[in-house]
């Protein structure tokens, strides 16, 4: 019996063993189960935090393409091989240049295991203003026999684009207010007003059209409402008052301040661009010519109190590009400009002939004469169109900043696909790809594939300079304002599709010079 007992105590004790090893293998397994679970939650931690932090990078690559596209690059920045540092990650941004002026930017960033894509479709910079067409802050009204069409400079002149049976380009005029748009109507069908294009009245507005006056687009009232902005005077040289009583009087570039500029009658003053001007008083006498020469670059005339340009008068853009020249009138106020105890309009703008250029008068109400064929765009607290004259709308202006400097526009946005490339691998880091691969990645902010630059600007002293070469040779601490700007990645600047532009973020204005005396033309 002893013995029989101490084997059954001998196997109760295996038994006991077995149970123990077994829960030990048992808690053993759970613990390597709670450990492997638990480096599975801190991976996926991880990486949720690294795709976060590469949304992050990504993001600040649209915000580096984007100011690209500013400065009138190309929206690329770096690349796969060669991608900018940023933020301990790395991003890189691909640029596709689309129709209508548009351009595509995917933009990657990556960090630890985070990888990710964003998309973006931007409008280059466009003008709000310029590109109302012809506009009134209030209401507009055209009398019976007037035509407004359009067409794009950047395609050639009016008259290449011009249908000779209709004598119009039948297309592309935009007329627009703020509030009602009225086109008065005729007895006879040829008396009418023709519209080739839109007419947008304001948000509560309607269009009114008169006999045998027609619409060719839409006169839907626009989705909301539009204000014109205070026109902001630069400062500018201090010059004498300028009287042209010669037969032709030239004022050469450059930045000028003055009280008065008159144009005797029969005479002409020519001003060359690149230039500013700002007057108080722009006059000009019967049968004179003020004619603008925007070879060298554009001429903006600010008129602080009045503009007087008569029936008979001209006003010329020698290179019928209605983007290089505009005529901002500061103005709105009545006063007794002649002194004969009555107060005068302060705007009086009833030159003849073809005008190319923009005309921005927010506080004042514009006549358009039946002499003249307005090539451009305008916009004015109340706009009347008189029988007999003729607006034609640049389309190209809706990408300038004449009236108001505009930044790109962000048409689309989404998530993209991470670019199949060896960087974007998740096998391994990329801070370990660009290591075993002797990559050396750059700069954010000098990660734009354009080095070279031409640009024509003011200097600090108000004096027109340009220069062509290295973007990092320049000293941008002596340019006062930017009046275009191109870029290029090898040292052939132009002559390859660049386009010059006036990069809003890089203008600013001049500290005030005075300057008493000078010669001011020849």
């Amino acid at each position: 019996m002893r013995i029989r007992n101490q084997e059954t105590e001998a196997a109760k004790r295996g038994s006991a063993l077995v149970l123990s090893m077994m829960f030990v293998v048992i808690v053993a397994g759970m613990g390597v189960c709670m450990v492997q679970l638990h480096s599975s939650q801190n991976k996926r931690q991880e990486q949720a935090i690294d795709n976060k932090r590469a949304i992050y990078i990504a993001e600040a690559g649209l915000a580096e393409g984007f100011l690209s596209l500013c400065v009138g690059q190309n929206g690329q920045i770096a690349s796969d091989t060669e991608p900018a540092t940023h933020g301990g990650g790395y991003f890189w941004v691909d640029a596709t240049a689309l129709d209508d002026d548009q351009v595509a930017l995917v933009s990657t960033g990556l960090i630890g295991t985070g990888r990710f894509s964003l998309a973006a479709v931007l409008q280059r910079q466009i003008d709000p203003i310029a590109s109302l067409g012809f506009f009134a802050g209030s209401d507009l009204v055209v009398k019976a026999g007037a035509l407004i069409d359009g067409y794009n400079s950047n395609r050639g002149t009016y008259a290449e684009q011009m249908d000779a049976d209709l004598q119009s380009t039948g297309q592309g005029g935009l007329i627009g207010s703020s509030g009602d748009i009225t086109l008065e109507g005729s007895r006879t069908a040829e008396g009418g007003t023709t519209i080739y294009g839109d007419a947008s009245p304001g948000t509560g507005g309607v269009v009114s059209v008169g006999l045998n006056s027609t619409v060719s687009g839409s006169t839907a009232p626009r989705p909301a409402s539009v204000d014109l902005p205070e026109i902001e005077i630069p400062e500018v040289i201090e010059r004498e008052n300028l009287v042209s009583n010669v037969a032709r009087l030239l004022l050469v570039s450059g930045k000028y301040g003055m009280e008065r500029v008159e144009i005797a009658d029969g005479k002409s003053l020519i001003l060359t661009g690149p230039a500013i001007i700002v007057v108080e008083e722009l006059i000009l006498g019967e049968n004179s010519a003020l004619a603008v020469d925007t070879t060298a670059g554009p001429v903006s005339i600010y008129v602080t109190g009045r503009i007087v340009a008569p029936a008979s008068s001209r006003i010329v853009n020698m290179e019928q590009d209605p983007s290089s020249l505009a005529l901002l009138l500061a103005t709105g106020e009545w006063e007794d400009f002649d002194g004969d105890g009555v107060a005068d309009d302060p705007v009086n703008f009833q030159p003849k002939g073809d005008f190319h250029g923009y005309v921005y008068a927010p506080d004042s109400d514009i006549t358009i004469s039946a002499n003249l064929h307005l090539m451009g765009g305008l916009a004015a607290n109340t706009v009347t169109v008189e029988s007999g004259a003729h607006l034609t709308f640049d389309q190209s202006l809706t990408t300038s900043d004449l009236a108001v400097a505009g930044l790109p526009l962000l048409v689309a946005w989404r998530t993209a696909d991470i670019p199949d490339v060896p960087i974007t691998n998740r096998s391994t880091t990329p801070a370990k790809y660009i290591a075993e691969n002797g990559i050396v990645p750059v700069d954010s902010s000098r990660g734009a594939q354009e080095k070279y630059l031409a640009i024509k600007y003011y200097d600090t002293s108000g004096n027109p300079q340009s220069y062509v070469g290295l973007s990092a040779a320049f000293d941008w601490t002596q340019v006062g304002e930017v009046v275009s700007l191109m870029w290029d990645d090898d040292a052939a600047v132009g002559g390859e599709g660049q386009v010059a532009i006036t990069p809003v973020t890089m203008t600013s204005k001049l500290t005030s010079t005075r300057e008493t005396s000078g010669k001011v033309g020849e």
